[in-house]
């Protein structure tokens, strides 16, 4: 009989990082993958300038024929921290939250923190352009120069009232884009409550009621 002592111990085998699933990862592993990935994002979305930067991200939060005529002025903008908000030159109201490592121009003045941060399931890969509002008057200025009229609330003053640049960002709305995205919003949820409402009386309609079906 063969004594079980005899076989040579089982090797567990080791998968390569990139065979292995998110889950079976270690923590080092994971936090070098989410790295890898944030790089190769930053390398698709680089744009040479902030003009050009604006063109290819901006994304329309209100319509034109919403905006408030005393704003609708092409070229009008109102800058943050992070968020920049602009009139395009159809007259809708645009918005942007920039992403500085992401414009070649400004690259000279970033300041990247190489952040970690962690969550009750993971750690996770979080880098932090931790200078913004100073980055931010590079960005308004730049833009300036291709004739943006923009408002940015002096980051001195802010940084002076001990303000995070996140809290920065959240009070920099101007009043009237502040009250036109509101207004946006209420509206587009009044539309899709209006059309939940008329699938579910046409479904109604389309199936009665059997109250015979019900054991009053």
């Amino acid at each position: 009989m063969t004594n079980p002592s005899e076989f040579p111990p089982e090797v567990p085998v080791v998968k390569p990082v990139a065979e292995k699933s998110y889950e079976e990862m270690t923590a080092e592993d994971r936090l070098a993958h989410d790295r890898e990935i944030y790089q190769r994002e930053v390398k698709e979305r680089t744009c040479a300038d902030c003009a050009t930067y604006v063109k290819m991200h901006k994304a329309i939060i209100v319509p034109a024929e919403e905006v408030p005529e005393e704003i609708k002025v092409p070229g009008k903008a109102w800058m943050g921290a992070t968020l920049f908000q602009f009139i395009d030159k159809n007259g809708n109201l645009c918005e942007i939250d920039v992403r500085f490592e992401e414009i070649q121009s400004l690259l000279s003045h970033v300041q990247m923190s190489d952040n970690e941060r962690s969550t009750p399931d993971r750690q996770y890969y979080h880098p932090v352009v931790v200078n913004a509002l100073d980055v931010s008057s590079f960005f308004v200025n730049e833009l300036k120069r291709s004739g943006f009229n923009i408002e940015h609330r002096t980051p001195e003053a802010i940084k002076a009232r001990g303000m995070s640049q996140f809290q920065f960002d959240k009070i920099s709305t101007a009043p009237k884009v502040g009250s036109a995205i509101e207004a946006h919003k209420i509206k587009i949820e009044e539309e899709s409550r209006k059309q939940r409402m008329e699938e579910l009386n046409k479904g109604l309609e389309e199936k009665p009621v059997n109250l015979d079906e019900f054991d009053f």
